[in-house]
């Protein structure tokens, strides 16, 4: 899948739409359980070979340097199989595609460039990710399907039924991102399916200092940023996700904004025109049943397990350890800190912002971190040594 196959391309020129059929139809759609038979039932006008709308990273974008007459032999076969009036290929830019322009137009094949395919203008076209172009060229020329996965920020291809701790690290991890999904670690023994990647195909291990309520917000604020607005339940649906997330984050949220998340994933999932919220629905659904723990932790017990969310964090100096060299007081920006040379500092919590860079100045590490209830300080300025608990 990862290799120049020029071969494929000969083939898929000359064979004929049966001689195709016999060699790709039961071709994995990527991120799909099902085959290209599945779509065999219709006819289409334009078979589009796209990334989804939801790729985010751009890793897929390896193919066109890696595949590119790979990618063109499996829209041309799939073209000839579907018995498609036009094939297409979309580019997400202009720039950085000179072989792959240049494989399509050795094979007469039209390209547009697009940055947001809108699919509601494509109802009777047959889309197709660019990987699953590639397993198309690979099953041509006789090669075992596989198919594709981004490990940092690198594409490699895997065989169906390999485990993904065979080529991961395991240690440390608290949990798996695929694509936009979130899984335990035990996803590490299973065997790779064909529907492993239906919410994208880049894999990241987040370690175990890692929040997942962080994590989850940052990746719904990525797929906001692909979104279209123009799908209301699509739009308003990751508005909300990004309120709830950012609620559960501030300390802010109630129990019941995890139901209301729940009811609105189950319900993007299965309405959702493209993959952008397809794969939000499941990001978000997948962190509320895998991680249900850690976000009722933030929720109903006020705590970030990660020490990650400020809301739940707590500066405070140790009376014991300071020495009034007064260098907290210079670092901080919101002058929320009070004390005097000789004194012990003390830190208002209603003006404090939770910066930490009074933490990273003080030499005698006695401006503390805590998620817990302070232990008993000064009142009032009090010279060093004469605080008593």
């Amino acid at each position: 899948m990862l290799s120049d196959n020029k071969t494929a391309l000969g083939y898929a020129l000359s064979l004929t739409a049966d001689e195709l059929r016999n060699k790709v139809s039961a071709a994995y759609l990527y991120g799909s359980a099902d085959t290209l038979t599945s779509v065999l039932n219709r006819r289409y006008d334009t078979v589009i070979g796209a990334l989804f709308n939801a790729d985010t990273d751009g890793v897929f974008e390896q193919l066109t340097k890696r595949n590119p007459h790979g990618l063109i032999a499996g829209l041309i076969a799939a073209k000839k199989v579907c018995g498609a009036s036009e094939a297409l290929l979309v580019l997400p830019r202009e720039e950085g595609f000179a072989a792959l322009r240049d494989a399509a137009a050795k094979a007469d094949i039209a390209v547009a460039v697009r940055d947001f395919l809108d699919v509601r203008a494509h109802k009777n076209d047959l889309l197709l990710h660019w990987a699953t172009l590639a397993a198309l060229s690979d099953l041509i020329v006789g090669k075992p399907q596989k198919t594709l996965a981004a490990i940092g920020g690198e594409l490699r291809d895997i065989a169906f039924g390999e485990t993904l701790d065979s080529f991961l690290p395991t240690e440390n991890v608290k949990a798996l991102r695929i694509g936009a999904e979130f899984f335990t670690p035990e996803v590490l023994r299973e065997p790779v399916r064909p529907d492993f990647f239906r919410a994208g195909g880049a894999i990241a291990i987040i370690g175990g200092d890692a929040c997942i309520v962080q994590t989850a917000s940052e990746q719904i604020s990525a797929l906001r940023r692909k979104c279209c607005g123009k799908c209301t339940l699509c739009r308003e649906g990751l508005f909300q996700f990004a309120e709830i997330m950012c609620a559960i984050s501030a300390g802010k949220s109630a129990p019941s904004e995890l139901a209301l998340a729940d009811e609105i994933g189950g319900a993007l999932k299965d309405a959702a025109l493209c993959s952008v919220g397809k794969q939000a629905a499941l990001s978000v659904l997948t962190a509320l049943t895998n991680f249900k723990d850690e976000l009722e932790t933030h929720i109903r017990g006020k705590r970030c397990p990660a020490g990650r969310c400020m809301a739940f964090t707590t500066f405070y100096v140790n009376p014991v350890k300071c020495t009034g060299c007064g260098g907290c007081i210079d670092a901080c920006p919101e002058d929320c800190i009070e004390g005097r040379p000789g004194y012990i500092s003390m830190i208002d919590d209603l003006s404090c912002t939770k910066c930490g860079k009074c933490a990273e100045v003080c030499p005698e590490g006695a401006v503390v971190r805590t998620q817990n209830r302070k232990p008993k300080l000064p009142e009032r300025l009090t010279k060093v040594g004469r605080f008593r608990r």
